[in-house]
């Protein structure tokens, strides 16, 4: 949980003004991950047989992008299900090293061109395949730290086909630190949800992380990126 507002801070904000400026935050995240998924996009147009060597041109946008946000944990490509000539599943995605910071390029299973890791199955991958943007999470990072991740994915489509989608992930304590001086600019206690309802971030002593918030509560409610994050924020009020 977030602190509430410090008494010798300047004027509070609206909750609405909170919402705005956290709805410009997801806006700039897509707008980094956007730049990924352009490359991607030319990619396949220049090489529509593209194989798993050929999405290793993708790899200088990625760092590129990972350097330019420190509050990302990683981000890269993941291509379609059989949408490579040589692999059924491949992604080009880098992560932040624990010790040291620099980025590595993250291996799983199932990225020899297996099939033990069903990547298709996750929430970001359908929307994608769907044509949509997402915000998913928090939840457990799937390379096996246990660390909690929010995720942001964007599609890639060409010539009217998905061909993957492009993404990055923030640990939530970077993401908190994202939002916190937007939360806290508010004399109200706030939440923000994701769109399950559980609480990824607050300035409330009565909201604890992951908590659900029951959509029949009464409290003003404000999208967050709507279309994009489909996330909520909430001015809390006691539950009745």
């Amino acid at each position: 949980m977030i602190s509430a507002r410090n008494p010798g801070q300047s004027r509070a904000r609206s909750a609405e003004a909170v919402s705005a400026e956290i709805s410009a935050h997801v806006d700039t995240i897509f707008a980094s991950i956007s730049r990924i998924a352009d490359a991607a996009s030319m990619l396949w147009r220049v090489s529509p047989q593209a194989r798993a060597a050929d999405v290793a041109a993708l790899r200088p946008v990625i760092l590129d992008q990972l350097s330019a946000h420190p509050e990302f944990h990683g981000c890269g490509f993941v291509a379609a299900v059989n949408v490579l000539q040589d692999r059924d599943r491949h992604w080009e995605w880098f992560v932040r090293d624990a010790i040291d910071h620099h980025p590595r390029s993250l291996r799983l299973r199932g990225n020899d061109g297996g099939e033990t890791y069903a990547y298709e199955l996750l929430e970001g991958y359908r929307r994608a395949a769907a044509g949509k943007d997402s915000v998913t999470g928090p939840f457990l990072d799937f390379a096996g730290a246990d660390r909690l991740i929010i995720s942001a994915y964007r599609p890639v489509v060409v010539g009217g086909v998905f061909v993957g989608l492009a993404g990055a992930d923030l640990l939530v304590g970077s993401f908190e630190s994202l939002v916190r001086p937007a939360l806290r600019a508010c004399a109200s206690p706030l939440a923000l949800l994701n769109s399950a309802g559980r609480v990824v971030a607050s300035t409330s002593a009565d909201l604890e992380l992951l908590e659900r918030v029951p959509s029949e509560r009464s409290c003003a409610r404000y999208e967050i990126a709507p279309g994009t994050a489909d996330w909520t924020l909430i001015e809390v009020t006691p539950a009745s």
